[in-house]
């Protein structure tokens, strides 16, 4: 995260791990989005 680089989601379709879930819930709350067309976590804008 720190890096800002894009994060490949393994699992998008995975909704049911609490780790998953626990980490896309992190990646949303530090305003990073999920771009459903690659499965990739963009880094919001700095």
């Amino acid at each position: 995260m720190g890096a800002g680089k894009p994060i490949r989601d393994i699992s998008p379709k995975n909704n049911n791990g609490q780790y998953l879930n626990a980490e896309r819930n992190l990646l949303e709350s530090k305003g990073w989005n999920f771009d459903k067309s690659t499965n990739l976590w963009m880094s919001p804008a700095k």
